[in-house]
């Protein structure tokens, strides 16, 4: 099978990397790949990211899979990032992915699935990539007039032009900022142009963002995309983390789709199905304020301790015979020394399970649980304290690092429980 396989012809910026490694002279300049490297033609890790591969480090108990789309916390951010408050959170939706280029990948794929017949059109010139995706998913693409060689300017007017001959439901890939390879981008002006005539022709943008804050800004680069994100009735937009936080190696990514669909903004708005669509059981088990074996519970937890004295029967209370009735009956009648509570920390940051739990310098407890709650929209934690600090909206604190985080203790559960008999829904 493997013979039948032929060689391919080499990639151009691999290749031109190679050159610049074996040229000798000293005064050499790569201009090849897009990394950012300093002074000493260095590509450092920033020292935001060192910091957090450190907290991570420090809180991360598992490796084991998250939701089918990826991190919710890293949607999170990532959406108000790129969108900040221009999209209503009831008609967009995230899969993190392995890096831009992933990100690219499934979003061809996506409108291959959804609208067979729409035609892709991409500028002329455009990154390498996209034109080898859609030959290889034999997704039909035409190109637009982009570059103006002669001038080395953005020609907008023939980009306008050419736009003319798609038609409506066709895809119009463009480049949110850092146009690759040109740099040539448009103004705000062009872009609130482009916006109308693609509202005015039904077409759909496919936005390939990959340099946010390269250019002017990280607010400033995202105009164009926060402007067709607002305007327009469906968006696609794949964007990279490679190079505005340095972790090329790290193939981070992420895909968002918006639409105003009806159908579909009900179905987001439908909070049966809202919960089942966040995916992560975990996130729903923390929202709805339930303990989870080793995270709240161990075989040293007693029902007591874990806020589960409402699962001993009143008859095993009065027999008392019940394994472990000692020590569970003590703490029934004098209380235990540690109570599982709820937490709201403050501000946007998770914290998670394993971190210390603070009262005016003292350790008191560690967290056991936490994460983003997305029906609440913030932070949410369980932990496990000494009893002595279980008094309604005690402040405590999470112990990051250097930094203390305020937490408030909140009554379980943080999402009201909302049942259904069968037959009902």
């Amino acid at each position: 099978m493997l013979e039948q396989l032929q060689q391919q012809p080499p990639d151009k910026i691999l290749a031109l990397m190679q050159t610049f490694k074996e040229d000798p002279r000293a005064n050499k300049l790569d201009l090849g790949i897009g990394v950012y490297k300093n002074e000493n033609g260095q590509t450092p890790i920033i020292n935001a990211v060192k910091k957090a591969e450190k907290i991570l480090w420090e809180q991360e108990t598992t490796k084991s899979y998250t939701k089918l789309t990826g991190d919710s916390d890293f949607q999170t951010v990532m959406k108000e990032l790129i969108f900040s408050d221009c999209v209503s959170e009831d008609i967009i939706s995230t899969a993190h992915t392995p890096g831009g280029t992933g990100a690219i990948r499934q979003a061809f794929e996506l409108i291959r699935l959804a609208s067979p017949n729409s035609k892709i059109w991409i500028s002329n010139p455009t990154w390498p990539n996209h034109i080898s995706i859609l030959k290889f998913l034999n997704i039909p693409y035409s190109e637009y007039v982009y570059f103006d060689k002669k001038t080395c300017e953005l020609n907008f007017d023939g980009m306008m032009e050419s736009l003319k001959n798609a038609k409506p439901g066709d895809i119009i890939l463009l480049h949110g900022c850092c146009h690759n390879p040109t740099g040539n981008n448009l103004n705000n002006d062009q872009w609130k142009e482009l916006q109308k005539f693609l509202c005015d022709n039904q077409l759909v943008p496919l936005i390939d963002l990959a340099y946010q804050g390269f250019g002017d800004g990280l607010d400033e680069d995202a105009y164009g995309v926060r402007l067709l994100a607002k305007k327009c009735k469906e968006v696609i937009l794949a964007a990279s983390c490679s190079k505005n936080f340095g972790i090329y190696r790290e193939r981070t990514g992420i895909l968002f789709t918006i639409s105003e669909n009806e159908k579909i903004k009900n179905i987001s708005k439908d909070k049966r199905v809202t919960l089942c669509g966040l995916g992560s059981r975990d996130t729903l088990r923390l929202e709805a304020g339930l303990p989870l074996y080793g995270n709240e519970l161990n075989e040293n937890t007693t029902p007591i301790q874990a806020d589960l004295s409402f699962a001993i029967s009143q008859s095993r209370i009065i027999k008392k015979n019940f394994r472990g009735a000692q020590r569970i009956m003590d703490e029934i009648e004098n209380g235990s020394e540690l109570i599982r509570v709820g937490l709201k920390p403050e501000g946007r940051r998770p914290v998670r399970k394993g971190t210390p739990i603070m009262k005016n310098g003292e350790h008191i407890g560690e967290i056991s649980s936490g994460g983003y709650g997305p029906t609440i929209k913030s932070p949410i934690a369980m932990g496990i304290i000494k009893s002595e600090f279980l008094n309604p909206n005690e402040n405590l604190q999470a112990k990051l690092g250097d930094n203390l985080i305020s937490m408030e203790i909140i009554q379980l559960p943080f999402v009201k429980h909302n049942y259904f008999k069968k037959g009902k829904i």
